[in-house]
C-alpha cells in the first residue's frame, strides 16, 4: 500500500472524491495513475470509501482519511458500536490499553471518552494508516504500538492501566471465519487470568454466533455481557471481565435503530425463576428484537411487562392493553385462526403478506410457495404453534403494525 501520505494529497482525494460512483472495472482498465498510485489501489481507497459511508459517517465525511484494505473495515466495528464500547468502559477509568487496534475504529471513540489510550497492532500498515487518521480526526491522546498484543501484555505492569479491550481475530489462517473461543486469535479462553492480572476491568468482543452460557462459564469473572444489534441485526456480543468479581452477570440488550435503542436488562437467574402465562388470545401480538432473543430473556420479559406467551418455544407475546417500551416490533391482531389449507386459502388468497414463521414445522419460504401467496405488506402473517391447557395447535395470525 502506498504511503498515507501520498494518499492523503489534495490531488489524490480529489480523484476520490469524483470518482466514488463511477464504474471501478473501467477504472482499473484504465490504467490512469494519480500522484504515482496505481489504479487498482486508487479503487481499493474507494471501495473502502462507499463501505465507509453507511458504517463510518464521520471518517467518510473527514478530509484526508486513508483506508486500509476492504477486509479491515468489513472486520472494523461500526460507529455506533464503538461510541457504545467507549460509554461502558469510560466508567471504568480512563487509562485503556487496547490490544487489537486493527482499522482504530473503537480506539477512536475510546479516545474521546479517555484520558490516555494505548492502541497495539502487529500489522505496520495498520499502524500508520491509525496514526494518520487519528490526526484528521483531532484525536491526540493516542499512543501506538507496532507489535504483538500478547507480548505487550506480558511486559505491562500490574494496574498500570484501568482497562483492558481486546477483539481477537476470528478468521484462520485460510481466512475462513471461526467462532470458539480456542480459535480465535489470540485464545482468550487461555489468557484471560493474564489479562486481570494486568488490569481491573477487561472487555471482550466476541462473535455474536456464540452461545452466551457457555461463554461465561469459560471465561469467568464476566460481571456484564452487552449483546449489541443495529437495526435489528445482532453484531457483537461484549463479555466485561471484573477481577474478584462474583455472582451473576448482568445481561444488556441494545438494538440502535434511528428512533433511538430498545434497551432491557436483566440476569439469568431472573430469568430461570421467571413464570409466563401461557394464552393464545390477545388485541397486541409483540416480536422481540433479535438481541432479546439472543440474550434468552424469553420469561422475564413477559414476567415484568404483564404478557402472556403464545408458547413457551414460540417467544411471541400478547396482550390486551398496548406496551409502548416492548423491546421488539408491535403488532395489533386483526383475525387469528387454525392454520389448514382451506383457512389459510380462504383468508389470505386475495391479499399480498409479508409471512413470519416462529416455532412453526414449515419456514416463511416454504409456506409462500406452497399457498402461492403473493409478497407484499398490506399484512403481517405470523405462522406459529400455541400451547393452551396443554393442548398445542397450529395458527395463524394477521396483524398490522400496531
Amino acid at each position: 500500500m502506498t504511503n498515507p501520505e501520498i494518499l492523503a494529497k489534495p490531488e489524490v482525494q480529489e480523484f476520490l472524491l469524483k470518482h466514488e460512483n463511477s464504474d471501478l472495472s473501467a477504472l482499473v482498465l484504465s490504467g490512469k495513475s494519480v500522484a504515482g498510485i496505481p489504479p487498482s489501489e486508487l479503487v481499493e481507497q474507494i471501495k473502502s470509501r462507499q463501505k465507509a459511508k453507511k458504517k463510518l459517517p464521520q471518517w467518510y465525511q473527514t478530509q484526508g482519511i486513508i483506508y486500509p484494505p476492504p477486509i479491515s473495515l468489513e472486520q472494523a466495528s461500526s460507529e455506533e458500536t464503538a461510541e457504545y464500547k467507549a460509554q461502558i468502559l469510560s466508567a471504568k477509568g480512563q487509562r485503556l490499553i487496547d490490544l487489537t487496534g486493527g482499522m482504530g475504529i473503537d480506539c477512536s471513540y475510546f479516545a474521546r471518552k479517555m484520558q490516555h489510550v494505548i492502541y497495539v497492532e502487529r500489522q505496520e500498515l495498520l499502524v500508520t494508516c491509525f496514526r494518520h487518521n487519528t490526526a484528521q480526526l483531532g484525536i491526540h491522546n493516542c499512543e501506538f504500538v507496532h507489535g504483538d498484543g500478547v507480548d505487550y501484555l506480558s511486559e505491562l505492569n500490574t494496574n498500570q492501566y484501568d482497562v483492558i479491550f481486546l477483539d481477537p481475530a476470528r478468521r484462520d489462517a485460510a481466512r475462513n471465519k471461526v467462532i470458539a473461543l480456542n480459535q480465535c486469535e489470540p485464545d482468550v479462553s487461555l489468557l484471560w487470568p493474564t489479562l486481570l492480572q494486568k488490569a481491573p476491568a477487561v472487555m471482550i468482543k466476541l462473535s455474536p454466533m456464540l452461545d452466551i452460557a457457555h461463554t461465561i462459564a469459560a471465561l469467568q469473572n464476566v460481571s456484564e455481557v452487552h449483546v449489541v444489534a443495529v437495526d435489528n441485526e445482532c453484531k457483537e456480543l461484549l463479555f466485561l471481565l471484573e477481577r474478584g468479581f462474583v455472582g451473576e452477570a448482568v445481561i444488556h440488550t441494545v438494538n440502535m435503530q434511528k428512533t433511538g435503542s430498545q434497551v432491557f436488562v436483566f440476569n439469568r437467574e431472573e430469568e430461570r425463576v421467571a413464570t409466563a402465562e401461557l394464552s393464545s388470545e390477545g388485541t397486541f401480538l409483540y416480536e422481540p428484537n433479535v438481541a432479546m432473543l439472543k440474550s434468552g430473556a424469553f420469561k422475564v420479559v413477559a414476567a415484568r411487562m404483564n404478557l402472556s406467551k403464545l408458547h413457551e418455544h414460540s417467544h411471541l407475546y400478547l396482550s390486551d392493553q398496548l406496551i409502548d417500551e416492548f423491546p421488539g416490533k408491535t403488532y395489533r391482531i386483526e383475525r387469528s385462526y387454525p392454520a389448514n389449507k382451506k383457512t389459510i386459502k380462504a383468508n389470505l388468497g386475495a391479499l399480498a403478506v409479508s409471512i413470519k414463521s416462529r416455532n412453526y414445522p414449515e419456514s416463511a419460504a416454504t409456506i409462500r410457495k406452497k399457498y402461492r401467496l403473493r409478497d407484499g405488506d398490506e399484512r403481517y402473517v405470523f405462522f406459529t404453534t400455541t400451547r393452551v391447557n396443554a393442548k398445542e395447535q397450529r395458527m395463524v395470525y394477521e396483524c398490522i403494525k400496531a
